[in-house]
């Protein structure tokens, strides 16, 4: 008598199972980034118009990291909106 094998014990493709370079790559960033953050977790006081805060350093950088990603994307959107303009124009 013959036993089925169940879909446990089964293995998936091999092309599914391989890691990508991607993931690779986006597994080193994380590992940069954890050891950034507990290399920069001294206070460091930041004076603005009239703020006086104080946080961790990776947290400004953190801070600056998402200020250019929102310039960059709404950069992007007037480039898309210029772009859309013209091709109704012409």
């Amino acid at each position: 008598m013959t036993q089925e094998p169940s879909s446990f014990d089964t293995q998936p493709p091999a092309k599914e199972r391989d890691i990508s370079p991607a993931m690779i790559i986006a597994a080193i960033i994380l590992i940069l980034a954890v050891v950034f953050i507990f290399q920069n977790t001294d206070t460091s006081d930041v004076s603005f118009l009239w703020l006086d805060l104080a946080a961790p350093t990776w947290v400004w950088f953190f801070i600056l990291f998402l200020v250019g990603v929102a310039v960059g994307w709404f950069g992007h959107m007037l480039r898309l909106r210029r772009q859309a303009k013209k091709a109704g124009r012409a």
